[in-house]
């Protein structure tokens, strides 16, 4: 679909800066938007970069059930099958989880999806588990500290006793304190 329909463009509001509610992402995860990001995103040059840092620390750990609770287009998720890991891959998007389902797919697995959010995470999901991911900087879609804190008790009671939740949230108050300084690793490819 190469034109949007009105009903599906993404909106930001008068004042696209203004602090969003965390409800924004329903508006910014849309079809035509999702159909690009792995357009953008090189999953072999990210699997590279990243190496099997998360593999081993989950393995380390004794992990075999993990929740990845910001899917997104499957990366991890993937991953995590292909080493061995039971997944159920959770979104607050429809849009992203069918196209992780379909990546997936296109790999040869297929993933146990779950559209939530994580508010009330517990709600959809019914299980326990060794391990939950939150990667790719997602927490940051989080933005009333009430929403944060409500999400990370989701995340704990939705762990097995001496679970592993691993979040990956970029430090912005060091990065506008010191500058940024780019390390040049990019997964976010775009044209080539």
């Amino acid at each position: 679909m190469d034109a949007q329909s009105s009903s599906e463009k993404q909106h930001y509001g008068s004042d696209p800066k203004s602090v969003r509610k965390t409800d924004q992402y329903q508006a910014e995860y849309i079809r035509s938007f999702v159909a690009k990001w792995d357009e953008l995103i090189d999953w072999e040059a990210r699997a590279k970069t990243e190496g099997s840092f998360f593999i081993d620390k989950l393995r380390e750990r004794g992990v075999r059930q993990v929740l990845d609770v910001a899917t997104g287009t499957g990366f991890h998720s993937v991953r995590l099958l292909e080493a061995g890991f039971e997944v159920v891959s959770a979104d607050g998007s429809a849009e992203m989880l069918a196209q992780a389902f379909n990546n997936a797919r296109k790999r040869g697995h297929v993933l146990r999806t779950v559209k939530a959010d994580w508010r009330w995470l517990n709600k959809d999901v019914h299980q326990k588990f060794d391990a939950i991911i939150c990667l790719g900087n997602s927490f940051t879609h989080l933005f009333d500290e009430k929403d944060r804190r409500k999400a990370l008790a989701e995340f704990y009671a939705a762990l097995r006793h001496d679970g592993v939740l691993v979040l990956d949230q970029r430090n912005y108050d060091a990065i506008l304190d010191a500058g940024y300084s780019s390390k040049h690793t990019y997964y976010y490819c775009g044209d080539r």
